[in-house]
């Protein structure tokens, strides 16, 4: 059952943001979740209050259960994060939403990402977002690859659910039905007194409505998607994305103008290398992390005269991936501890076959002074200039990237002056001139925008 705590929120004159995700640290590491929680530092620290509301997975809890305790975070239960394809709204998510707006009253909502949420979300509140991957118009993880890891030109409906259905991982029909139900009811029977009832039915007989899971969708599915996610970041008041490639791409593929706001990244350590190349991810196919193995061995061979390659990251979601490698996996790195190891690297090693947006490992290697050695894709040629801040090669070319990492770590390519990033205050600065204008045009002209 859903419980209201009192809220510092309620202070008054001190400005409030409810940031809006689909995973938050601790429990959630990815790069969209760090550059949130740090986004929350950055604004404490110019005088806002920040409520993070995140969804999370947690096998054996409750669908839509309510996570608190930690300050300023509510969790909630999304272990159906894919749907059918046109089936992504989730009305009951969007109640229990509502509810934490009405409780920590923002002045502002900051939407990070609506994955394990709902596609129908709209807001009568000031409301800015930003876009950290293809996810809007790309069902399949956000990815733009298509099958075989053959780069995706532009969404085709027929190849959009193709593409879905090979990357998602349904349930049974049973449970997406339960969920369904409990949505629509969501508003006058509490999802937890549903489960209560599913619980209390014979093991016997929950198993055997169980089934197989549903079909994944059809064109007319994925159509269907990328029109609701589209209205709902075309409903904000503010659209940014941290590379000038992914605003582009955005506005390429139907959403309203998107402002570039670069992300920030502060450390306090220098970099004194000395130390292994390291790859620092998740160890999944389009991070290329098999383009990383076989560069390095291009480059060294099998002895030991090279500086070593170290691969940090985990591989829970592909293990037999990280098999395959055969390369010895030093597993995931706490994000305390990557300046550090940044720090001491001879240069960050980035394999990617998708156009990334603007990864957050290489600002954190550019924070140190590390060098980068990446791929020419995406917004990355953005964040590295080639000769400046490490060397780019050609993506999926292993011979061109062997050989940056030949001429980097035998120092041929003469003095790299990495630059540092933006800081996270800077970051946080251009952010919050978001937020104002936002609450501003609201003063002046309030829009009412509740129904989807």
């Amino acid at each position: 059952m859903y419980t209201a705590m009192p809220i510092e929120a309620a202070r008054k004159g001190v400005p409030t943001v409810l940031q809006i995700v689909h995973g938050f640290p601790p429990r959630e590491l990815a790069g969209t979740e760090l550059a949130t929680a740090r986004l929350s530092d950055g604004l404490r620290r110019r005088g806002w209050i920040c409520h993070v509301l995140a969804a999370t997975r947690a096998p054996g809890l409750d669908q839509y259960a309510i996570l608190e305790g930690e300050p300023h975070l509510t969790r909630v239960v999304n272990n159906l994060p894919f749907r059918p394809l046109g089936q992504e709204r989730d009305r009951a998510m969007e109640v229990l939403i509502a509810r934490v707006i009405e409780r920590v009253r923002p002045d502002v909502i900051h939407l990070q990402h609506v994955a394990y949420l709902s596609s129908g979300l709209r807001f009568d509140l000031p409301a800015v977002g930003t876009l950290h991957d293809h996810w809007p118009w790309c069902p399949a993880g956000g990815t733009m690859l298509r099958e075989g890891g053959v780069p995706c030109p532009a969404p085709a409906p027929e190849i959009c659910a193709l593409c879905y259905g090979r990357h998602a991982r349904l349930a049974s029909r049973t449970e997406h039905a339960a969920v369904r139900m409990a949505a629509g009811l969501a508003r006058w029977v509490p999802p937890s007194r549903l489960h209560a009832i599913w619980r209390r039915l014979p093991i016997g007989l929950r198993a055997a409505a169980g089934g197989g899971p549903p079909a994944p969708g059809d064109a007319r599915g994925a159509v269907a998607r990328r029109r609701a996610l589209t209205a709902t970041w075309n409903a904000l008041d503010h659209r940014m994305a941290p590379s000038a490639f992914l605003a582009q791409q955005a506005e390429r593929f139907g959403l309203l103008p998107v402002e570039v706001v670069p992300s920030g990244v502060t450390s306090t350590l220098s970099h004194r290398g000395g130390g292994p190349l390291v790859y620092l991810g998740s160890i999944l196919p389009h991070k290329g992390v098999h383009l990383v193995v076989r560069g390095y061995r291009e480059a060294f061979g099998s002895g030991s005269s090279g500086p070593g390659l170290a691969i940090h990251g985990s591989s829970d979601g592909d293990p037999a991936y990280g098999r395959s490698l055969d390369w010895p996996l030093a597993g995931a790195v706490p994000p305390a501890q990557v300046p550090a190891l940044l720090a001491g690297a001879t240069a960050l090693v980035m394999g990617s076959t998708w156009p990334e947006n603007a990864p957050l490992v290489c600002l954190e290697a550019r924070a140190v002074g590390c060098p980068v050695i990446a791929p020419r894709i995406g917004g990355i040629p953005e964040l590295v200039e080639h000769g400046v801040d490490g060397m780019l090669y050609e993506a999926g070319d292993v011979h061109d990237l062997a050989g940056c990492m030949g001429r980097l770590a035998a120092g041929v390519t003469g003095a790299l002056r990495v630059r540092p990033p933006p800081s996270e205050d800077q970051h946080a600065a251009l952010v919050e001139a978001r937020y104002l204008s936002a609450m501003e045009r609201h003063r002046d002209s309030p829009p009412q925008r509740s129904k989807a």
